[in-house]
């Protein structure tokens, strides 16, 4: 059974981590103590096969822990994963490794990564265990050799034959003096007397890794190689067999070390992996942020726009250019959304679109940038067809498509073809019965190379230079696709060009249209007074001014302490409450929780930039109303304010 010492100064987290390996490694036994003394103690009464150790304990920390550990000839050899609090602690990985450290792990420990490493320390534990045990035994049969070769002959070939490494002995001129069963296993037959470097190697001559030369001045060295024989790595031990005559014979031993060096990498891959989670958690957290701040800017330019498209006649001028400010407004938000999606892989609110628009819209945008020497050429079946997806979704597959073929002729100019057809997929795609539309995006430039072209949907794979991309584009294109249940197939010759090909399933679900900017009667108030909260003063303005056209009263705060105030003392005074979730005194949801506090049967709508502590689910529980996502369009913010006010009504009935 292996044994794993768990060390941590908390009773709790050692009942909490034991259960977990318990239940996760049930044949493992699990030793438990609470500081680092009494950690070293155990290690060295039970030889544990593996030492977690918390960093942060009283007396003497995980560190000194360590050091004491790997000096003591009897705990060495134990593999130790560290336990930090902190996920991206490099100062503590470094001190830790220089100390010998292992591995780390980080609260709160991930069952999967702990298995996952606590597999591969004992795995490693066992090869150098094994390592170790054969190294003892050469030594000891090397000692005894050397002691009582002139004595007896058998006695020295029985050590050789119960050695399981395999062991070769051969003559100054390379011919194989004796051979060990573990050898002539390897080999299928006894070479004795053939040439060493053809019968272990397959070589015609000397091996360029021989350590002859050497052996001959009377030195021993280890060495690794990969035999061209089995493609295998060995570690050998290459020792003088002097002779009376004076003449000296090399003894080879060859221990294969594959599964070892298989374990390393094994090790060094899961340790990536978790850089990579790390990496990627962390462009989530700076992806909510971002929203967050992009999304309070969005909101006024598109509120403004919005009342300024109302204000003026249909035929006015300026109209239109307000029309494509609101749009590219828009568009950024859902590229937002699009980031969130991303990072927190949630699911996207599929509905009918048609793609051609999408096409026209991202090749205008796309225009500007890529060089004239880039003939841009597009044939699209203007059939008003249907497929069930995400707007952002779709200009994002054309615009990483289009902008991979640009950097593929950049220097050297050709042809970017956009192509949109009604088609029947390949059946080698084993894609659903129905109809289908092909999206087809060429370019005339170098070419994917054959031996790439099966790994380029692979996340981070990217043969671009430092700044010219990420490596998720098709990787982000391949899970889109496969979310609409389509096909992505690609065609390249190196030297004429690439095309990727995209099978989209089409619907004949209706397609919903999109809400008019202008002043819908059903959604204006009734005079009831309203108290407007946000940190960002822009923000207060363009909701103020919103909601006062629509016909309601409104107070307008930045300050949530100075809100409280006022509601506190007038409570009766307002029909509805609308807040920020996300401010620098008062996070909206605990605001809320005091105005109910005075007033249990006030509304209230929180509105959001980001914010991972508070979904639709989240906010019924805490008795909110209604929950809005910034930047908030005119008609959204009327009709759900229009909504909670008439909920509340009848609910005082």
């Amino acid at each position: 059974m292996q044994k794993i010492l768990a060390v941590d100064d908390r009773m709790d987290n050692l009942i909490s981590l034991s259960a977990l390996l318990k239940n996760l490694m049930g044949d493992a036994g699990v030793i438990l103590a609470q500081s680092g003394m009494a950690g070293i103690t155990k290690a060295r009464s039970e030889q544990p096969d593996v030492i977690l150790l918390d960093i942060q304990m009283p007396d003497m920390d995980g560190f000194e822990t360590c050091r004491r550990l790997k000096a003591d000839e009897k705990t060495r050899h134990i593999p130790i994963i560290m336990i930090t609090a902190i996920k991206n602690d490099p100062q503590s990985r470094t001190k830790g490794l220089d100390l010998g450290a292992d591995a780390f792990l980080s609260k709160p420990i991930d069952e999967t990564e702990l298995v996952s490493q606590v597999k591969v320390a004992l795995r490693i534990k066992k090869a150098e265990d094994d390592l170790r045990r054969e190294r003892d035994l050469l030594e000891q049969v090397v000692v005894e050799r050397t002691r009582t070769l002139g004595q007896s002959e058998m006695k020295y070939r029985s050590m050789m034959e119960s050695i399981t490494d395999q062991l070769y002995i051969c003559s100054p001129n390379f011919t194989i003096e004796y051979m060990n069963p573990a050898m002539i296993n390897r080999l299928g037959r006894d070479a004795t007397g053939e040439s060493c470097h053809r019968a272990l190697h397959d070589q015609d001559h000397k091996c360029t890794f021989c350590a002859f030369d050497d052996v001959a001045k009377g030195n021993s060295i280890e060495t690794t190689i990969t035999s061209p024989l089995d493609h295998k790595t060995y570690r050998v031990t290459n020792m003088p067999v002097h002779h009376p005559d004076g003449t000296v014979s090399k003894m080879s031993i060859y221990r294969d070390i594959t599964p070892y060096l298989a374990a390393i990498a094994e090790k060094d891959k899961a340790e990536a992996q978790l850089l990579q989670a790390q990496k990627m958690e962390s462009i989530g957290t700076l992806a909510g942020g971002i929203a967050h701040d992009f999304n309070n800017i969005l909101y006024p330019i598109i509120g403004f726009a919005e009342m300024s498209i109302e204000d003026l006649p249909e035929n006015h001028s300026v109209r239109d250019n307000l029309k494509d400010i609101l749009r590219g407004a828009k568009r950024a938000s859902n590229l937002v959304k699009q980031i969130l999606l991303f990072s927190r892989q949630k699911e996207v609110n599929h509905k009918p679109i048609r793609i051609q628009p999408v096409i026209k819209e991202t090749l205008k945008l796309l225009r500007s940038t890529i060089p004239a020497n880039i003939d841009i050429q597009y044939d699209l079946n203007q059939d008003s067809d249907y497929i069930l997806g995400d707007t952002t979704e779709v200009h994002e597959i054309i615009m990483n498509l289009c902008t991979n073929s640009y950097h593929a002729m950049e220097e050297t100019g050709g042809v970017l073809k956009i192509d949109l057809n009604k088609t029947e997929p390949d059946p080698k795609f084993n894609l659903p019965s129905g109809k289908y539309c092909c999206l087809s995006v060429g370019d005339t430039g170098a070419g994917i190379p054959p031996e790439i072209i099966d790994t380029i949907f692979e996340p981070y794979f990217s043969t671009k230079t430092l700044g010219k991309g990420s490596g998720l584009g098709l990787s982000v294109i391949h899970g889109i696709v496969k979310n609409y249940k389509g096909a992505i197939d690609v065609e390249s010759e190196p030297g004429k060009g690439t095309v990727f090909h995209i099978y989209l399933p089409l619907t004949t679900k209706a397609a919903a249209s999109e809400a008019s900017p202008t002043t819908n009667t059903k959604r204006r108030g009734e005079n009831q007074a309203i108290l407007f909260v946000d940190d960002e003063e822009p923000i207060v303005k363009i909701g103020v001014r919103i909601l006062e056209r629509i016909g309601y009263k409104v107070t307008g705060k930045t300050s949530c302490i100075e809100a409280l105030a006022l509601f506190g003392s007038a409570p009766d005074r307002f029909d509805l409450v609308i807040t920020d979730m996300a401010m620098p005194s008062m996070v909206g949801t605990e605001f809320a929780k005091k105005l109910m506090e005075i007033r249990r049967d006030i509304p209230i709508i929180i509105c959001t930039g980001f914010s991972e502590k508070l979904d639709h689910k989240t906010a019924n529980t805490l008795g909110i109303k209604g929950y809005l996502h910034k930047p908030i369009l005119i008609n959204d913010l009327s009709s759900k304010v229009r909504e909670v006010l008439d909920t509340a009504k009848k609910g005082a009935k």
